[in-house]
């Protein structure tokens, strides 16, 4: 399912996680273009943990920044079935990357990660 650039609003993110529950089968879910706000982000969380079927999940160029990246981290810690994540063109920093890469200590089904132009440095 693609929902790109559809600027969604924390009434659509919940209406959303409404929906997800009735479709089990849902693998690729596209959020990517959508400014989640922190808020939104939290929200977005309890809808992975009820829909464990997705295995695929964009959130590039969301402005993503640290406090969302701490949410991140909770995903990768707990969910078992995300195989792609794309958290490319966000703003994370070198906390928010660092936050993301520590969630994935014990998360063995994470085969592709994308974390492409978050202003942080190379070294990291």
């Amino acid at each position: 399912m693609s929902l790109r650039g559809n600027n969604l609003s924390s009434q659509g993110v919940q209406q959303l996680a409404l929906v997800l529950q009735n479709m089990p089968r849902l693998a690729h879910l596209d959020l990517s273009w959508n400014n989640l706000s922190l808020g939104d982000f939290q929200f977005f969380h309890r809808l992975l943990a009820n829909n464990p079927h997705i295995t695929q999940l964009n959130l590039s160029n969301n402005k993503l920044g640290a406090d969302q990246a701490h949410v991140i981290k909770d995903i990768l810690l707990s969910n078992r079935n995300l195989a792609h994540l794309d958290l490319s063109w966000n703003e994370m920093g070198n906390r928010g990357v660092s936050l993301v890469l520590q969630g994935m200590t014990d998360n063995l089904t994470l085969q592709q990660l994308n974390l492409q132009q978050n202003s942080c440095d190379q070294a990291l």
